[in-house]
């Protein structure tokens, strides 16, 4: 993106940013809160004394109106207390004002006078592409957003803690979660357990984002893109093919997580399999012969993650790890001098660098097309 649409970009989302702000303001009033004492004129009172302060305090709210000031007097407790948040959410307000205006103004200086071909300048096309997208991407998150809100997760006064306990509900509460349409505000109910000590949104969990900042299909684009490249470059792919931003090190933490999510369940289902207490379905049309070839080979690794390995080298330090890998298949077919030929979408591939012993796939693959030449030699 060139480098004016980019700052006009970050300057916009900025802008939406506000926006969301803004609609989260409560109940507002304009004026000040005063404190005012008084003394009652009576010369045998203790607020006769010059260094009295005087009876009180008493509280009025005073603003301007038609150039006279109006003062409205509080009760002190809860009339005051409302009217102390009532005041300070005003002034938040104004805040957040002030700043939307600064904002505008610096996207009018940004944005081109004289739009040229596609309202891009110079750029061209792909600018106006790049542009589009960007629209596009706030108007989406703008409505799932909203279709978010439509339910906030209040499921009664109390909830099950998930630990035999019941947790209370506390208050409505923002996260801010990254989508495929960028940023979402997602205002959901907490509940709070008092003999856990813990918290939880019951909403978190429903739309799979408990302990995330990652929706689940932002998760499975980021996931898919660091298992091609490394995580600065997926990091990379992710803002040029989808417009989504994320540090290199979001990219890997993600990835990461669902890998172990991954192996988790892998090693729970062949857990299963092995107690007899699941039966894999097998495939349909049944093959009559299913031909399976593994190996293993040494992956070179960092220091960490060969700590308390023996290695074969002559300090005893351990540079790799063996990665087990596997391709079962199919070949009904003879080629024309008379060799086996692997069917083709057949190929399934695991790899993992578990011992052998557990039997436990992490890493898989589905059938691929072509297999891989190497999976049969």
């Amino acid at each position: 993106m060139p480098e004016g649409a980019d700052e006009l970009a970050g300057l916009e989302r900025r802008r939406e940013e506000l926006y969301r702000e803004l609609g989260l303001v409560g109940d507002f009033r304009r004026g000040s809160l005063n404190e005012v004492r008084r003394k009652c004129g009576k010369p045998g009172c203790a607020c006769a004394a010059p260094d009295h302060p005087g009876h009180g305090p008493q509280w009025n709210l005073t603003r301007k109106v038609e150039g006279r000031t109006r003062a409205v007097h509080l009760k002190p407790g809860p009339e005051l207390e409302k009217a102390r948040r009532e005041v300070a959410e005003y002034e938040r307000f104004r805040g957040l004002v002030g700043q939307v205006t600064e904002v505008n103004e610096a996207i009018c200086q940004a944005r081109p006078a004289v739009p040229g071909v596609l309202g891009c300048g110079d750029a061209g096309m792909e600018a106006a592409e790049a542009v589009i997208r960007a629209g596009l991407l706030r108007l989406g998150g703008s409505v799932l957003e909203q279709l978010l809100a439509a339910d906030r997760g209040h499921r009664g006064p109390r909830v099950p803690c998930g630990r035999g306990h019941e947790a209370e509900f506390v208050s409505y509460r923002d996260k801010v979660i990254d989508t495929v349409l960028g940023p979402v505000a997602l205002t959901r109910a907490w509940y709070h357990c008092a003999a856990c000590g813990h918290g939880l949104a019951p909403r978190d969990a429903e739309l799979g984002v408990a302990g995330e900042g990652m929706s689940p299909g932002l998760a499975a684009m980021n996931d898919r893109a660091a298992a091609a490249v490394p995580f600065k470059k997926a990091a990379g792919l992710l803002e040029d093919l989808a417009g989504i931003r994320l540090t290199a090190k979001r990219a890997e933490r993600a990835a990461e997580a669902s890998g172990a999510g991954l192996a988790a369940a892998g090693r729970e289902r062949a857990r299963l399999i092995a107690a007899r207490k699941l039966v894999p379905l097998p495939p349909s049309p049944l093959p009559d012969k299913l031909y399976a070839v593994i190996d293993g080979t040494g992956v070179p690794m960092t220091s960490r993650e060969t700590a308390g390995r023996d290695g074969k080298g002559e300090d005893g330090r351990a540079r790799t790890r063996e990665v087990k890998l596997a391709v079962f298949f199919t070949q009904d077919r003879l080629d024309k001098d008379g060799y086996p030929v692997r069917d083709r979408d057949s190929s399934s591939i695991i790899a993992t660098f578990e011992p052998a012993a557990t039997g436990t796939p992490p890493a898989s693959s589905p059938p691929s097309s072509p297999p891989p030449s190497s999976a049969g030699s």
